[in-house]
């Protein structure tokens, strides 16, 4: 299995240098060879469900090598962080976040059907609504979608999300949607994936929006199959 972390930095620039730092996003878990993250020991935002309500803790990441005999390399990086429990992801950089409770609308795998829509409600906001394009194919147990893409609604407003082509029925999901900073508009974590091998997570936040978009991609996690 091999990951590739990849991060924007979304602050503007003056004379070619950032004003802000680069937003990354991680899951604490094993990876197969050796990567190269950043920010080992530093302070990142984990999503933890606590009692049945999610939040936001501060926790730092640690990155190891370790070795896998039998395992697909001989070596593998591990992720962890320094609580019990380990986080649905951990997010590092994104402006306006802080520790405590925040609103969420879903969290799970959801695969969004053509025609079927995901809705997705949240307080004090007319729900959001992720919708899907695309052709269906092949027979049960094999169905594959072409020309598929994501588009995040709200209201009058209407993004596309991505543009993903040919995809498997176990391919992209939304697998987080909720208010992390607060503003109290939708945030998104999508794993974009065109097949069941493998993840291509996707943070798309609210906050550094301008007033066209609902949403922009702001860190990917990329993590082939071994």
């Amino acid at each position: 299995m091999v990951t590739l972390l990849v991060s924007w930095n979304t602050a503007s620039t003056a004379h070619g240098q950032d004003l802000g730092p680069p937003i990354r996003l991680l899951k604490a878990q094993d990876y197969y060879g050796r990567r190269a993250f950043e920010s080992s020991g530093s302070l990142w935002f984990g999503l933890y469900e606590i009692n049945g309500v999610w939040e936001l803790r501060s926790s730092r990441v640690s990155i190891d090598t370790i070795t896998t005999p039998g395992g697909c390399t001989p070596e593998a990086t591990r992720v962890s962080v320094d609580r019990r429990q380990e986080p649905l992801f951990s997010i590092q950089g994104l402006p306006g976040l802080s520790e405590g409770r925040i609103e969420v609308a879903f969290v799970g795998s959801a695969f969004v059907d053509p025609g079927r829509p995901l809705e997705l409600p949240l307080e004090e906001s007319d729900a959001y609504r992720v919708r899907a394009q695309g052709t269906r194919r092949g027979r049960p147990g094999d169905v594959t979608f072409a020309d598929y893409a994501l588009l995040l609604e709200h209201r009058t407003k209407s993004q596309e999300l991505a543009e993903l082509g040919l995809v498997e029925a176990a391919g992209p999901n939304v697998v987080f949607a909720g208010d992390l900073d607060r503003d109290p508009r939708l945030d998104l974590i999508v794993d974009l994936r065109r097949s069941y091998v493998g993840h291509h997570f996707a943070l798309f936040a609210s906050s550094p929006t301008r007033r066209d978009s609902l949403v922009v991609k702001v860190a990917e996690l990329l993590v082939s199959g071994c």
